[in-house]
């Protein structure tokens, strides 16, 4: 293989100077611009050029010759600024030359600039900042079954303030244009978007986790093995930022799943650890509901007064006090319960 170029070693060059980052990009055109201007004054101070008596200085009087600073501060003018009018041939010729040089110091910081802010406005559109809220739910994954969960929630929870944080791998521009779709813009819900991996830890911490109500994670809209596998690593690497950034005694926020395949809810529950986990599967509890109404006529009405959140409602609410008690003083704790 023949060896690379002169003109193949430049343009690796200037593609690694691209790709590096601002702060990069700002130090080595300052120190191009620091070069030239060294270069330039070299030029000037070796052809003792005549800056004029703009500068304060005339050589013919008792001051004698121009000094350095003046001729440095000459050439320095000439990058800055585009109004100098010069009196000999190479003098116009150099300030001339300083002058192109300036038009293209200015566009390069500007370029430079403009980029960052471009960059700036793509990481806001990607939501790379961490979420700060407290008591939100979190909803790791995107299927056809966002909307509907996030509708019921708004219903039963009766909170307009409740925040949903949405974690996609999606475009957010998309996410949000159907979302805008199925909520409108008057009345919907508090939303907030994150684009990313749901198995990379550094993603997943920008949600704030450790201080969520709770976590759901979703299958895509066509489960399989792999869907299951990731939902096992999402409930892992969600435990594991669970239980590393919350303190003790403070309420953990409970994690739902769903999983298509009954073989693996047992490893789901495995690598929740020590976290409360609520295994949800679909088809296996569908097929079961179908199964009971087929057999029960009338059921589907039990189910549907149980499940709307109009007329009759099942709410479930924890009682500490009925712990070591008999089912027979459970029930006369309750004297108004049906």
């Amino acid at each position: 293989m023949s060896k690379p170029t002169f003109r193949e070693r430049l343009r690796y060059r200037s593609d690694q100077f691209f790709q590096s980052g601002f702060t990069l990009q700002l130090f080595i055109s300052s120190i191009i611009i620091i070069a030239v201007i060294v270069l330039f004054f070299a030029v000037v101070e070796i052809f003792q050029i005549d800056p004029g008596p703009d500068y304060g200085a005339n050589p013919s009087s008792d001051e004698g010759p121009y000094w350095p600073s003046v001729r440095l501060w000459w050439v320095i003018t000439h990058i800055l600024e585009t109004y100098w009018l010069e009196t000999g041939t190479f003098s116009q010729i150099l300030a001339t030359m300083l002058t192109l040089f300036n038009f293209l110091v200015f566009a390069a910081i500007i370029g430079l600039v403009g980029s960052r802010i471009q960059m700036r406005l793509e990481q806001l559109k990607r939501g790379t900042s961490r979420v700060v809220e407290d008591e939100h739910i979190i909803i790791l994954g995107w299927s056809g079954k966002v909307v509907p969960i996030i509708r019921e929630l708004q219903t039963g929870l009766e909170d307009r303030k409740q925040v949903y944080v949405l974690f996609t791998e999606r475009s957010i521009d998309d996410v949000e244009e159907m979302l805008r779709k199925s909520f409108g813009r008057r009345g919907s819900p508090r939303w907030v978007i994150r684009q990313g991996s749901m198995t990379d830890m550094k993603d997943l911490q920008l949600l704030s986790i450790e201080r969520a109500k709770s976590i759901i994670i979703l299958q895509r809209d066509h489960g399989s093995d792999r869907g299951d596998a990731q939902v096992v690593k999402t409930i892992m690497a969600t435990a594991h930022i669970i239980e590393n950034g919350t303190d003790a005694g403070q309420a953990q926020p409970s994690i739902i799943a769903e999983i298509e395949h009954p073989s693996m809810v047992r490893l789901a529950r495995a690598a929740a650890g020590k976290s409360s986990v609520s295994i949800v599967e679909p088809l296996e509890q569908l097929s079961k509901i179908i199964l009971q109404t087929a057999r029960q006529e009338g059921l589907v009405d039990v189910y549907d007064e149980i499940l709307t959140h109009s007329r009759n409602e099942l709410h479930l609410t924890p009682v500490r006090d009925a712990v070591g008690q008999s089912w027979e003083d459970t029930m006369f704790s309750f004297p108004k319960a049906i």
